[in-house]
């Protein structure tokens, strides 16, 4: 909802249709950032809080005038109408206030020359200007990008992962290598090995004989090279 499809509205009591003024300026409570409106008819202003408003259309309905607060009865509130200048605490002039954007509590925005932002960063307001941090702002869309920059980095190297090494190339052959794959699926990779012969003993890491030299190369073989991570040497130790 707009602040301006609220503003210049009259405001009507249901239970009495008494009319009460109509609406002027909208103030922001900056602990609880609850917001709410003036309502002004002659000399006499209301403070109306947006919970208290029964309905709106072309008026503003409220159940009764009980609703109604004293305008000395809210304190630290910062008031805003639109055509309000605007600056950063910097001093830097930032426009005017072209409208708000009315959500509940932080959600709501202030619209101005440049863009919204939300009335979180609000610092303070006169009758004449409005001040917003706009450093604030900035740093908190510098940590957000550093946040996805982090995020996406993580996604590469999740991405990197699923292999192990690459497809190396030798003499115009593609070697396989390990993949987080299934057994069967490295094994039918390996394939092309099925009838070599093993030219040199092939051992695991404590020297232990896995493969005898001269061996032919079948299913099983290259099964056990793939349990001990021998299917490079295999590969490379093989002849037709």
């Amino acid at each position: 909802m707009l602040y301006s499809t609220l503003r210049g509205k009259k405001v009507f009591s249901i239970n009495d249709a008494m009319y009460i003024g109509e609406i002027t300026a909208i103030y922001i409570e900056k602990k609880l950032l609850n917001y709410g409106f003036y309502v002004s008819l002659n000399e006499h202003k209301y403070i109306l809080s947006s919970n208290h408003i029964f309905a709106f259309n072309d008026i503003i309905t409220i159940t009764d005038t009980n609703v109604l607060m004293n305008i000395n009865d809210i304190k630290d509130v910062i008031m805003l109408d639109i055509g309000l200048s605007l600056s950063d605490i910097s001093g830097m002039s930032l426009g005017t206030i072209l409208d708000l954007e009315l959500r509940s509590n932080k959600a709501s925005y202030l619209m101005y020359d440049s863009g919204k932002i939300r009335i979180t960063k609000l610092v303070s307001a006169s009758d004449s200007r409005a001040f917003i941090n706009l450093k604030q702002c900035n740093n908190e869309k510098s940590f957000s990008n550093q946040n996805s920059q982090l995020s996406q980095c993580k996604k590469e190297n999740e991405t990197k992962t699923e292999l192990l090494f690459e497809e190396i190339k030798m003499s115009n052959s593609a070697i396989p290598v390990y993949r987080r794959e299934s057994s069967q699926a490295v094994n039918c990779d390996y394939n092309f090995l099925l009838g070599r012969r093993v030219e040199c003993d092939i051992t695991d890491l404590t020297r232990t004989l896995l493969i005898k030299a001269g061996t032919v190369i079948n299913a099983s073989i290259i099964s056990a090279a793939r349990q001990a991570g021998k299917l490079v040497d295999l590969t490379i130790n093989s002849v037709k």
